[in-house]
């Protein structure tokens, strides 16, 4: 028993680091291609590539292209800006709404409360003339 667990002890101590050599440096912080791309890129190539990896080459852009990407980028915003300020508008308005409904609701419940008043202190003089009272039901078994 002893000298299989010195056994597989061994077996994870021999082949701890050559796991560890085999991950490269992604346990040091390097994210993106591998290392071994790299090395086998040539100068040209290029990682990460965007949309227009081809205009970008060389930094080759004309100023045209530049700015008629930065108007559509312009444009873009000003019509999400426009969408956005639509929107509030929106739920101002609903929300306005709703606090005139709830303002109405409790309009009712008030002129439902002074009604109530109203008919208890008519009861109350007549006290003759008041509600009969319910009979209390017996649980039938």
């Amino acid at each position: 028993m002893v000298r299989l667990l010195v056994f597989v002890v061994t077996v994870v101590f021999l082949l701890s680091p050559t796991v560890l050599l085999a991950r490269g440096g992604h346990g040091k912080g390097h994210k993106g291609p591998s290392s071994k791309a790299y090395e086998h890129a040539n100068e040209n190539a290029r990682f990460k590539r965007d949309d227009d990896w081809v205009e970008n080459l060389g930094g080759n852009k004309s100023k045209e292209a530049k700015e008629k990407r930065k108007a559509d980028k312009e444009l873009e915003r000003e019509k999400h800006k426009k969408l956005k300020i639509e929107e509030m508008e929106n739920e101002e308005y609903e929300k306005n709404k709703h606090m005139e409904w709830k303002k109405r609701k409790e309009e009712h419940k008030n002129e439902q409360h002074q009604m109530m008043e109203g008919n208890q202190e008519k009861l109350k003089s007549h006290p003759g003339k008041g509600p009969t009272p319910r009979k209390k039901q017996v649980k039938r078994q």
